[in-house]
């Protein structure tokens, strides 16, 4: 059992022959194959942080705060292959704003004519 800040729709049932296999851990990234007889939701044991997005055998999928610290995806029926990458949004931000300001042209120097005041 699962708590889900936001419950999605679907209800789960006990699926005894569901697998989970950790195929790379590159800490920024995860990648996880799962075996599954129905649909179901796989909880992580690390922490929920918003910058976390999941693609699904290749789609983009929902992550959903799960057990308020950890993170939680819909699995579809079947084989699937999952992929977690950590791209949260401040940090390009911040990125966007420094590689503007190491961009940015500056001054010839204080005099305008090629001199160095010292």
């Amino acid at each position: 059992m699962a708590l889900v800040a936001e419950p999605p729709a679907f209800r789960a049932s006990a699926n005894p022959e569901a697998g989970v296999w950790v195929v790379q851990d590159r800490g920024l990234a995860l990648d996880v194959q799962t075996s599954n007889r129905q649909p179901g939701f796989l909880v992580l044991g690390d922490f929920y942080h918003p910058g976390w997005t999941v693609t699904i055998n290749g789609h983009p999928g929902r992550i959903f705060q799960t057990n308020y610290i950890q993170r939680g995806v819909l699995l579809p029926a079947g084989q699937n292959f999952v992929h977690f990458a950590f791209r949260p949004t401040s940090f390009y931000a911040g990125l966007g704003v420094s590689g503007a300001g190491v961009c940015r042209p500056r001054p010839r120097d204080a005099l305008g004519d090629g001199r160095h005041q010292l």
